[in-house]
């Protein structure tokens, strides 16, 4: 099986209680500070992941066949629903 996923962005959280996850890794992400804004198209070579990216990268393999929908930190208060797939 190789998961991918798909990323449905929207502003706020409206939907946040309603999402199931590991409730350890909700509180340990949202316990961070925000993450930095993205550097301008001209900085290169790019920045290493952030926390948060490893934080969904963890996210989306610990979840593998528990049907959970993650939702993941976005790099402004906007949200970011990740529906993770299996084939």
């Amino acid at each position: 099986m190789r998961p991918y996923g798909r990323l449905i962005s929207h502003e706020g959280c409206p939907s946040h209680e309603r999402i199931p996850q590991p409730s350890f890794l909700l509180s340990l992400r949202h316990a961070l500070p925000p993450p930095p804004l993205p550097p301008p198209p001209s900085s290169y070579p790019p920045p290493l992941p952030s926390l948060y990216t490893w934080l969904y990268f963890i996210e989306s393999r610990t979840s593998i066949g528990l049907g959970y929908r993650l939702h993941a930190c976005a790099y402004t208060c906007a949200c970011a629903t990740a529906i993770i797939i299996f084939k």
